[in-house]
């Protein structure tokens, strides 16, 4: 093959390249490219004829702005003397008041089951005097401790102590259950009592 076919055909070859991708290039990048520059044209157009809207926005917000500044210049400085300590104070009490009341109520019904545990138990007659006794002393310290508080408070313990009182048979009734099971396991032959 000669030099000049040889140059023609490679000369040729990149002449269709070149036309080829010219011919894509023009054809079908450079519309899809025109087309987002054209959305993006009216992307900006909507903007700028959103911005008197904006303008006003602004100017709306700048008038707020410099009122506010107005307003907090000229405010009162004078800074009222609190009484921070008796503050605190009342608020440590009102914590101590609630938290010996809270406490105390159950001790109240810990007494009492105190005398019924030991009657149910039939322990000797001057154990059950000595633990009447202990009740005895510790439900009337109870309650001087729940009177010498704050009335408010004791009104608020003695609600809660007289909304609790309906739901003492559903304990009895759980406890009486769980002493039934507890029973029954103790009587299953072969299992040790020390588990239970």
């Amino acid at each position: 093959m000669s030099y000049k076919l040889r140059n023609s055909i490679a000369l040729g070859i990149l002449l269709f390249l070149i036309v080829g991708i010219g011919t894509y290039i023009r054809a079908y990048n450079l519309p899809k490219k025109a087309k987002q520059i054209e959305k993006q044209i009216q992307e900006i157009d909507e903007e700028l004829q959103n911005t008197p809207n904006l303008v006003n926005q602004f100017n709306d917000l700048s008038a707020l702005l410099t009122d506010t500044q107005k307003r907090w210049e000229n405010r009162n400085k004078d800074i009222p003397p609190a009484d921070v300590t008796s503050q605190s104070y009342a608020y440590f009490s009102r914590l101590i008041d609630l938290a010996v009341i809270r406490v105390v109520v159950p001790y109240i019904y810990a007494s009492v089951a105190l005398v019924k545990v030991v009657y149910d138990r039939r322990l000797p007659a001057s154990t059950f005097r000595l633990f009447k006794w202990v009740a005895i002393i510790a439900v009337v310290y109870c309650l001087w401790t729940v009177l010498g508080g704050d009335p408010p408070t004791v009104v608020n313990a003695l609600v809660v102590l007289l909304v609790s009182v309906p739901l003492y048979p559903y304990f009895i009734r759980s406890m009486e259950a769980a002493a039934k099971r507890k029973q029954a396991l103790r009587s299953v032959p072969g299992r040790p009592s020390a588990m239970l």
